[in-house]
């Protein structure tokens, strides 16, 4: 393995008693609390903990469904990490304006579920799509057709030109770059995409919202941004919208 991707894997093994250690210690938010300030939400689950990592026999066959190795740091990710044996507790307004409890959601996508990251991606490419019905447009796109219909067909063939991408969580996305171990993590908020991390291993720091005991960790793998934006400006679709 390279020093980076050394790095990586250390990271991970720390990531996953970390993560561990803060759902054993974390405040469970309840519907009273949600209901207290009016707004919806998710919430972790004291007690929450990672199921065994994916062994080499499941990332082939996620390898094989997808046509393509997988970007190093997701599948180190899922190697160690895996899936967690809960989800989120969801919390929000139902019919009669009520903020409700509602199925939970997951933490993590469960890249052992075929559905689940079909849905997922369908989410970011829906997105984009319902941006692009409501008038808006990439002017790199070209003059947009007159009628809806067409817009729609021109903007979907448009997203087919870019880079697969790999659900982490949320709204969240791995976009992988071909000559790198690490990968950025998108936020992706239809044509409002952004690059919200310039690592997988950073985006688990930064935006899990746990309670991490940084006071042990290892260096996070991590990349220069600017180098980062160069290059995904460079690349077909995506490159248009961070």
């Amino acid at each position: 393995m390279t020093e980076d991707q050394t790095a990586i894997s250390n990271f991970m093994r720390w990531f996953r008693i970390a993560s561990e250690k803060a759902w054993a210690n974390l405040r469970e938010r309840d519907l009273a609390s949600f209901r207290a300030q009016e707004v919806g939400g998710l919430s972790h689950r004291r007690g929450t903990h990672w199921l065994n990592g994916f062994s080499e026999e499941e990332i082939e066959r996620i390898e094989a469904r997808e046509g393509r190795a997988l970007p190093f740091e997701l599948k180190t990710f899922l190697r160690i990490c895996g899936k967690t044996d809960r989800g989120f507790m969801s919390f929000g307004y139902n019919d009669d304006n009520v903020i409700v409890q509602r199925p939970d959601v997951p933490i993590f996508y469960d890249w052992s579920d075929d559905g689940q990251i079909a849905i997922a991606r369908q989410s970011i490419r829906s997105r984009i799509l319902s941006h692009v019905e409501t008038g808006s447009w990439l002017k790199e796109w070209g003059p947009r057709p007159a009628d809806l219909s067409s817009a729609m067909t021109m903007a979907a063939e448009k997203i087919e030109d870019g880079a697969p991408l790999y659900p982490l969580h949320s709204h969240r996305a791995v976009l992988p770059l071909s000559a790198r171990s690490l990968s950025p993590v998108l936020s992706c908020h239809g044509l409002d995409t952004t690059i919200y991390s310039s690592s997988l291993c950073r985006n688990l720091v930064e935006d899990t919202g746990l309670d991490l005991d940084l006071s042990d960790a290892p260096p996070v793998p991590d990349q220069d941004a600017r180098a980062i934006h160069s290059e995904v400006h460079q690349m077909p679709f995506w490159g248009l919208l961070v």
